[in-house]
């Protein structure tokens, strides 16, 4: 099976010095998942003490361009390990500074580096059997999207 990789984006506010997520990229294989924000989320807000603990220690301090590799990240509370991580910081324009981290291989749950706030599986997913009502044709619903639409008739020829 393939290995789970993750892509974080963020940005810092270099006013404030906080960093903001915008966006998490997961893939295995042919499949590609992304969670993004509408507007970016406060980092400490996304993730669990643990992981923001230990990301924090690699996340640039300056505004300038770097390039940061990890062998492994281990987040105990929760049993999730994060190996060959690349933190890739853009120098800063505009007193924002673009980061991108990049996980190459997730060992354990991907969601319990989230924290419970945050819901990646927000559309709830029935249990395959209460499917059943798909098979069966629609009921005929008592609206005005239900009803006949009369035929146009065409006007006679000159």
């Amino acid at each position: 099976m393939a290995a789970l990789q993750v892509s974080i984006l963020m940005q810092r506010d270099l006013l404030t010095g906080s960093w903001f997520v915008d966006s998490i990229t997961s893939s295995r294989g042919p499949i590609r998942n992304k969670t993004s924000f509408l507007t970016p989320m406060p980092f400490d807000m996304v993730f669990v003490p643990d992981l923001v603990r230990m990301l924090g220690r690699y996340l640039p301090t300056r505004a300038d361009h770097l390039v940061h590799s990890v062998d492994r990240l281990t987040c105990p509370g929760v049993g999730v390990v994060l190996e060959k991580v690349r933190i890739i910081a853009q120098q800063a324009y505009s007193g924002v500074q673009s980061v991108t981290v990049r996980v190459q291989c997730v060992v354990g749950r991907l969601a319990d580096l989230f924290l419970p706030s945050i819901a990646l599986d927000a559309v709830p997913v029935a249990a395959p059997e209460s499917h059943s009502h798909r098979l069966a044709p629609p009921a005929p619903r008592d609206d005005a999207a239900a009803r006949p639409v009369p035929q146009r008739q065409s006007l006679p020829r000159e």
